[in-house]
């Protein structure tokens, strides 16, 4: 059973944040496996979440110095269980978001397990509609959304690729989903 011990505190306190990351994995890996194990369901995925979890808390050392008795494994727990469940979404947008690849049979990618035929050729019939309707949208909307969504940039890294303010790409996704929208209605 995982027991809390002192030794994590006491060496924030001390200033000696050379050995911070194994101190940190040495005390809190079952806690910080557990918590994956339970989001994840999956102990590859748990450890690669208890590595990046570390990462995270290695960086934020300074925050977790002010933390005393139980609110650092509570943090901790916080850390793993928020970097599980955005690793979890992030695993089923990418599972999603065929229909931004330029392979006409991307969708085929997806698990024989979890379609039907009939899901099947509803899913196909639906990315070829909004192939059809991305088509339609001018160049800035597309790139606009295919940074956002299939490869996953921030409104900041979207705006400094394309050479605007993150305000900008925030108002031109807005139009470019309204405009989405209704290009996909009209096509219904």
């Amino acid at each position: 059973m995982f027991q809390i011990g002192d030794t994590l505190p006491k060496l924030f306190r001390s200033g000696r944040e050379d050995h911070f990351a194994e101190k940190l994995f040495r005390e809190y890996r079952y806690l910080m496996f557990s918590t994956a194990m339970r989001v994840t369901k999956n102990a590859h995925d748990a450890e690669d979440i208890v590595s990046e979890s570390c990462e995270k808390m290695i960086k934020n050392a300074d925050e977790m110095k002010k933390l005393s008795g139980y609110k650092l494994p509570r943090y901790i727990v916080s850390v793993v269980r928020n970097t599980a469940i955005d690793y979890v979404r992030k695993r089923n947008r990418q599972n999603g978001y065929y229909f931004l690849t330029d392979d006409e049979n991307s969708y085929a990618d997806v698990p024989d397990d979890c379609m039907n035929v009939e899901a099947d050729l509803l899913h196909a019939e639906s990315i070829t509609t909004l192939k059809q309707a991305l088509a339609q949208l001018d160049e800035k909307e597309y790139k606009i959304l295919r940074m956002k969504y299939y490869l996953e940039l921030s409104d900041k890294e979207i705006a400094e690729k394309l050479g605007i303010q993150p305000a900008s790409v925030r108002m031109g996704l807005s139009r470019a989903r309204k405009k989405l929208k209704c290009i996909m209605e009209v096509e219904k």
